[in-house]
């Protein structure tokens, strides 16, 4: 079975392939350009001396340099436009962030599903847009990283898909997140967009011929013009070809990942059924330049060659091989799916009461064993859906109400470090009081009475719910709301495991959106012996957070560090100095490493944390704590 690391190496090789065939395009471009400005000021050459009276040096590095100007600022400006992550695509195509305390039961199932989704996979919430203009049937994900994607729908996906249905059309979005397809699909909309400022210069330069007074710049301004439109125009045609061959594999890959997510095939297989049904199309002009990105088809014009998706009876069949397309079999809506259709009408209602998603079975959590760990990274199936679902029906809904409102999710943040310890309890809410005022320490106390009688499975769940609503805050509210819970976690003068999984979670997850880290980390390091030293200061942090007494301190350190392959001599570092500054500084630097690397460091941290033979709960949350500062999304129950 391949594992997320791989996934993530495959993808990087991917986009370096992609990376020639678009250099190819380019130099086809230049090339092109070229030909047919020398054939026009080389005229005479060419008529005496053939094919090589066109060859001019200095006019070649005149028309390449220009050519690849016009080309990468086109490209760096449409990346930097979208560098601040899927919210600026899903606002170009219309999108409007789904609130928390939406009154809308479509938009509130939507929400249901995408947590319940995050949840599962161990990624971070993403924030929900609809499109609430486009009636077709679609959806998209988008962002360079899973900490600035968001997923958005149509209105019409929303409104015509059952919950089964939904819920396949979400997972098939988280898949791309998971596969690290967002980030290729930003980098070819900017890419392609340096093609399309070619084409949109030289139809200036055909305007400005038109307005000219002198009949040579006519002639000139006019023939660079439909050069540079022509050449554009070629130049998208092979973009546009690379980009299709390249997503309808994609979408087929996210079709089985999305299978294995649910096991329910039937639930994709019916909401592509339904898009046969009705229509795909996003409406707003804008769509074109992002097609590869949505469920669907998503513009009638790219079609045959061009299109960035596989036929839609293609994919049906695949999902459901007894299905028959084409005009044997029209798509309307038998007695059967009028009744699931009612049935679906009524459990939406019902979340207009509850706002949580249907109770699922409880779902047996078991203790893992190192070599289970890596196998769950990046990994959503059946059982994770179910587990995830079953937390979520833990929570009280006054959970689910404070973390979809910043006030509530501070809140709810706050009340999640509060200690069980009265006297403790006592001096953090000393202390949040002086800091935040009355009213909020009021609720987080509300919140925390509630929070008390839970099992400690649901406490990093909840937290995750109040994520994306915390981006939302000003940079100075994330300012005063970091330090605030870095007093509260610090009042007993010691970080338990929990607070040290929230304190990764958010630096991975939040920091990025605030500008204080970057979302995507350059590759650095391609052997160990670097970051050996930062290993090490992990190893002996998670030896000493996960173990007791002094003798299995050292056993578990000492297994991480076999299972990593380091000198046995490794001193194992005090406490004193893996404080949460130095193992921040140290993940830090590993997250720079190879996916390779990183599936090596994950896995020595796991043996590390089972030097006693399991993994326990409380470890669990440790390790997704190291996972996520790695950029590994490891399920809710790791």
């Amino acid at each position: 079975m391949v594992d997320f690391f791989t996934h993530q190496d495959r993808a990087r090789r991917r986009t370096g392939r992609l990376v020639v065939l678009f250099a190819l395009a380019i130099a086809l471009t230049v090339g092109c350009v070229y030909l047919a400005l020398a054939a026009g000021f080389r005229h005479e050459e060419f008529q005496k001396h053939g094919w090589p009276g066109l060859w001019d040096g200095e006019l070649f590095c005149w028309v390449a340099g220009g050519t690849l100007l016009v080309i990468s600022a086109g490209s760096l400006f449409k990346i930097i436009e979208l560098s601040a992550g899927g919210r600026v695509i899903a606002e170009i195509l219309g999108g409007r962030l789904v609130q928390g305390h939406t009154a809308d039961i479509h938009e509130r199932r939507l929400l249901n599903v995408v947590e319940e989704m995050a949840i599962a996979s161990g990624l971070p919430v993403p924030p929900a847009y609809v499109l609430s203009k486009e009636t077709g049937i679609n959806a998209f994900a988008a962002g360079f990283s899973p900490q600035d994607a968001v997923i958005g729908v149509t209105r019409g996906c929303i409104e015509r898909l059952t919950r089964d249905e939904l819920q396949g059309v979400i997972a098939h979005e988280f898949s791309h997140i998971l596969n690290g397809d967002m980030r290729l699909n930003l980098r070819l909309v900017g890419w392609i967009h340096g093609l399309v400022c070619l084409a949109l210069l030289g139809r200036v330069l055909l305007r400005a011929a038109t307005e000219a007074d002198d009949g040579r710049a006519f002639v000139v301004l006019g023939g660079i013009g439909l050069v540079l439109v022509v050449v554009g125009a070629v130049g998208m045609f092979a973009a546009n070809l690379v980009k299709a061959a390249v997503s309808r594999q994609r979408e087929y890959l996210a079709d089985a990942a999305a299978v294995q997510f649910t096991r329910n095939p039937d639930g994709l297989a019916g909401a592509l059924k339904r898009v046969m049904q009705a229509h795909s199309f996003v409406l707003t002009p804008q769509a074109e330049q992002a097609s590869h990105l949505f469920f669907c088809r998503g513009t009638a014009r790219l079609a045959g060659w061009f299109s960035t998706h596989p036929p839609l009876a293609d994919r049906i069949r695949r999902l459901d091989p007894a299905y028959q397309s084409g005009r044997e079999r029209e798509m309307v809506l038998t007695a059967e799916e009028t009744r699931i259709m009612a049935e679906h009408q009524a459990e939406i209602a019902a979340l207009l009461g509850s706002g949580a998603p249907p109770k699922p079975r409880p779902a047996r959590v078991q203790l893992l064993r190192p070599a289970q760990v890596l196998a769950q990274i990046g990994v959503v199936d059946s059982p994770h859906l179910q587990h995830a679902g079953c937390v979520l029906a833990e929570l009280p809904p006054e959970f689910t109400a404070a973390a979809r409102e910043p006030f509530g999710a501070l809140a709810l943040t706050y009340a999640l470090l509060l200690s069980r310890q009265d006297g403790t309890r006592a001096i953090q809410e000393r202390h949040l009081a002086a800091r935040t005022g009355g009213p909020l320490t009021d609720e987080v106390r509300r919140l925390h009475a509630l929070l008390v009688p839970l099992p400690d499975r649901v406490r990093l769940p909840a937290a995750e719910l109040a994520l994306p609503t915390l981006r939302l805050l000003s940079s100075a509210q994330f300012a005063e709301f970091r330090h605030t819970a870095a007093v509260l976690s610090g009042a007993d003068s010691q970080i338990d495991l929990f607070e040290f999984a929230l304190e990764k979670m958010i630096v991975r997850h939040l920091e990025p959106a605030f500008g204080r880290v970057p979302a995507v980390v350059k590759i650095q390091f391609h052997a160990i012996g670097p970051v050996a030293g930062d290993c090490n200061r992990v190893l002996s942090a998670l030896a000493h957070l996960s173990h007791q007494n002094a003798l299995t301190v050292a056993q578990a350190h000492a297994a991480g560090i076999a299972a990593l392959r380091l000198p046995e001599t490794t001193p194992l570092l005090p406490l004193a100095e893996c404080g949460l500054a130095a193992v921040e500084q140290a993940l830090n630097r590993i997250a720079q490493c190879t996916p390779g690397l990183q599936r090596r460091v994950i896995q020595a941290c796991a043996h590390a944390v089972a030097a006693d033979g399991e993994i326990e709960s409380g470890e669990a949350e440790l390790l997704r704590a190291v996972c996520a500062a790695l950029d590994a999304p490891a399920p809710a129950f790791l």
